[in-house]
């Protein structure tokens, strides 16, 4: 592992899952929050990224396809071995983890939440989250690179691959 390349916390900007959560309600014929109406019209990060490059991070990326599968993307494009993924970090829209107990992971990694995220080495992370204060966005380091194989989402003492949610395009 290049431990020079494979260091650092994986971040997120704000809070994920909620235009899957706005849509698996709508399915359903349930009520939508209002807190997930956002959904219905993104906003991409482009102040954030501007910010994020101005104080040094050179990798981030624009998860609207879903957490897990632009994770993996990553993971894929850094030759490092593994990320893991938190799931008690990650910073899911609210009402979701309570509405949905069981599937909420499957819901946070859904898409369509135009959240970035990013990483960079400790030192450069407090200078990229400081950078990111007063902005209205709501950071959170929910991951790190690791010697470990491909990424995982990490539960209490238990890893296992990420739910299969998101969007893939050109899907064979």
């Amino acid at each position: 592992m290049d431990s020079e390349r494979c260091i650092g916390g994986w971040t997120i900007t704000g809070p994920v899952g909620a235009a899957a959560a706005r849509l698996k309600a709508r399915e359903a014929g349930g009520d939508v929050p209002r807190g997930w109406a956002r959904s219905a019209r993104p906003t991409p990060r482009l102040e954030a990224g501007r910010l994020l490059a101005e104080v040094g991070v050179r990798v981030a990326l624009d998860i609207s396809d879903g957490l897990f599968i632009d994770s993996g993307r990553l993971l894929e494009a850094s030759d490092c071995p593994g990320l893991v993924i938190d799931a008690a970090a990650i910073l899911v829209a609210a009402g979701i983890r309570e509405r949905w107990p069981g599937h909420w992971l499957e819901i946070a990694g859904g898409g369509e939440d135009y959240e970035l995220a990013f990483v960079a080495p400790p030192a450069l992370m407090q200078r990229a989250l400081s950078a990111l204060t007063g902005t209205g966005l709501e950071p959170a380091v929910i991951g790190h690179f690791d010697a470990g194989e491909g990424l995982r989402v990490a539960s209490g003492s238990r890893e296992d691959a990420p739910p299969g949610s998101g969007h893939q395009h050109f899907r064979s």
